[in-house]
Parts: structure tokens; sequence; C-alpha cells
């Protein structure tokens, strides 16, 4: 854990801390919080992740600001992150002016960098008086996305699809989280789309996991893993399983009686085993690349791969994804991609599925369907309604909203 000198005690340097953590090591929010010790009560500590959340949302917006003020910015990464982190408090929250130039000069001297006082102090002022007109665009694409990400998305799924993306990636996404017990809470609202999830906006209380009630997990893997349940198969693999999820749906709903679940990590079938151990399941575990899956044991009636991806569909709850690339993915993950779909096939049973998802809306990473597969539109009927579900020739994308994250997949299925 890299820990300072002293327990944090404000949310201002946790998430300047926070901020500087995940960018330099390409790290998620939770992650990189996870890595400092602070003592701050749950009120601080919503602050300090709304500022790390809004920051790395309007990031590219933000970083436009700063350079409108410091055109030539050269200073350390933790002035960079205080000054945009202490503009988005300008821009978007509803912290007085004052405090934030207070609160930013005495910041700037407990990281370390006193001389930088004065740039600070005069950049934000200067935001300041830039007034209302400085943020007339802030809810537009180009506050939001990268201009590779944007091009990106647009190109392949048009203007208007981004327009609507956009409008939902504005806020923070809803908690998703399904149960197989009895809800326990009024708090609790039950999901009008996935059968057993559950939707929230504060965060869950710590027994609800370590009780095992609850697994906390988006409504668009809750719908695939649903999907996976009504195809009804009796032999399940999982592959690139980890952290379990769909695993552990598919364990408690599906009624199969075989289920494997495989990882190439022994860290990451630790997670899943985990999960599993927490929720009170029994399936097996297997640690293995699975573009080289050795099987001795019948073929499968149902094959999901939740393939590695860039994962710039879940930007609802993790807009930091877009801002540690900086372009598509490469043809090594696509290589990657395709032989872990190639295996995959081999493993299904005549007359059984293949599930293959990326949490990604960069449709170039579903590959072509193997040779003899089917694309069965007809089977992907069973994904339950209201999912804003599209189907192309050969994929299926399922469009982000507060609840949903972007994914992109297909449903193949094995002639007899």
């Amino acid at each position: 854990m890299a820990r300072g000198p002293k327990q944090i005690r404000d949310a201002r340097t946790l998430a300047v801390r926070c901020l500087v953590e995940s960018s330099r090591g390409r790290r998620l929010v939770p992650e990189a919080m996870h890595r400092f010790d602070h003592a701050l009560s749950s009120r601080d500590l919503a602050f300090a992740h709304e500022m790390v959340y809004g920051t790395y949302r309007y990031l590219p917006g933000l970083e436009k600001v700063l350079a409108r003020f410091c055109p030539k910015p050269k200073f350390p990464p933790e002035i960079r992150w205080l000054l945009l982190s202490s503009l988005y408090q300008i821009g978007f929250m509803r912290t007085k002016d004052y405090a934030v130039f207070d609160e930013a000069n005495k910041l700037a001297v407990h990281l370390g960098y006193p001389r930088l006082k004065g740039l600070v102090n005069a950049v934000l002022r200067n935001a300041q008086r830039a007034g209302d007109a400085l943020w007339r665009d802030k809810d537009g694409a180009d506050w939001l996305l990268p201009t590779w990400l944007k091009d990106l998305l647009a190109g392949q799924h048009g203007a208007d699809a981004v327009a609507d993306w956009t409008r939902t990636w504005r806020d923070r996404a809803e908690l998703a989280y399904w149960r197989n017990d009895a809800p326990v809470s009024e708090e609790e609202r039950r999901s009008d789309v996935v059968p057993h999830g559950f939707r929230r906006q504060s965060a869950l209380p710590p027994e609800w996991l370590s009780e095992g009630r609850i697994y906390i997990q988006n409504e668009s893997s809750q719908a695939v893993s649903e999907l996976a349940c009504r195809l009804k198969p009796k032999t399940v693999l999982d592959l690139c399983a980890a952290p379990g999820g769909k695993s552990c749906y598919v364990a408690s709903f599906s009624g199969c009686d075989t289920l494997v679940a495989s990882d190439m990590a022994p860290e990451r079938v630790a997670l899943i085993e985990e999960n599993r151990n927490r929720l009170g399941l029994d399936f097996e575990t297997l640690c293995a690349d699975a573009t080289q899956l050795a099987w001795d044991k019948p073929l499968c009636d149902l094959v999901m791969l939740d393939a590695p991806c860039s994962g710039i569909g879940i930007l609802g709850r993790h807009p930091e994804i877009k801002h540690h690339k900086s372009q598509p993915v490469d043809e090594s993950l696509k290589k990657t991609q395709a032989a872990l779909l190639k295996r995959g096939w081999e493993l299904v049973a005549p007359g059984g599925y293949l599930l293959y998802t990326v949490c990604s809306l960069d449709m170039s990473e579903v590959p072509p369907p193997p040779e003899g597969a089917v694309v069965d539109v007809q089977a992907l009927a069973h994904m339950p309604s209201g999912v804003p579900l599209t189907h192309f020739e050969r994929l299926f994308r399922i469009s982000p909203s507060n609840v949903f994250d972007g994914f992109c997949g297909m449903l193949l299925s094995k002639p007899k």
C-alpha cells in the first residue's frame, strides 16, 4: 500500500493523491484509492470520490481550460491534478470559490510545492474572472471524450448515438447488484429489467458483502448472465471468468449440472474462489491460459467468454479508463481475442452455444465467427426485455445508460 508518512485526513489531499496514483499507474480509481491510508468520514470520502470521478469525467474540457490560462504548463503531476480538480470544483460543484482558492493554496504547500502557490492561485482566479462563458459548452462531447475516442465511436455508431451516450456519461452510474435471497432494506429498489437485480444510489453496507448476501455487478453483465441461464445449459465453461460474477450468477440461477470457471492467473482464480465461497456456491475452478486450454471433459452446452478488451464500454462507472488510453486497441489484443474465440468454439458441443462479450463499444473487438458457427438471433431473443439491445449483422450491442455498461458481443450456436 502506497502510504504517506501520515494518515490522510483531508478529502482534497486524498483526491489529488488518488488522481496522481491512478494516472501514473493506469489504475482504476477504487484500486488507486485503496493504496492510501485515510481517516475520512463517509461524507468527506464521498466528497473525495466526487472530485476524482468528476475530474476524470470532464478531463478533456478541464485540460482545455487549464491550457487557456497556462499555455505551456511545466509543473509536477501533483500540481497539475490539484489545478484540474480545483477547476472541476469551480465549474461543476457547489463549493464556494473562495473555499476552492484557500484550500488549493494550502494544498500546494502541503504537497511540497510552496513556490507554485502563486501559480495555482493565479490560474484559479483567472478562471473565476472568465465567468459562466468558460463553462458554456461543458455538456458537449468534447468536454467528456478525448478526440480519438469520440471519432472512433461516431465512426462505428453514428454521431446521434454518441450524443445520447454522452448525456448518460455526465453523471456517475447507479450501483447495481444482484442477490439470491430476499431484500432486507426499504432502500433496495428492484431492477425493472433483470430478474434478480437491484439498484442503489448510495454505497452498500459492508456487512451485506461479508455475509454473502449480494454480488455487485452491472446490469449489462447481469443481462448477459441471465441470457446464459435461459439457454438452459447443463454443462457450462466460463473462460476469462475472474472475478467470477457471471459464473456465480449462472451457478445461482441456471440449474446447470456442471460449471467450470477458468482464468489464467492464480491470483485471479483465487478471486473467483473468494466470491464463490462468500456466496456459498459450489463449482470448479481452473487456472489455465484459455487459448491453450487442455480439456479432458465432455464438450460443453455453453461456453461463456468475456474476453480481455479496451473497457471503453464502462465509462459511466469508470471515466478514468478513457484517459488511460490514447488510441484504439492494437492488433495484438485483437489476435488474443480471436485466439480465445477459436479455442472456446472448439469446446462447444454440437447443439451448444458460445456467448462472446466485451465491455467495449469498439465493434472491432468482436472477431469474425468461426467457420460453421451460426449467429443465433433467435436465441438472442432470450435476453431480458428492456435491455437497450441492438443487433447488427453478426454481433449485438448493449448501449450504455445510467444502469447499463456498453457491451458488444455475439451469440453463436453449433449445428448438431
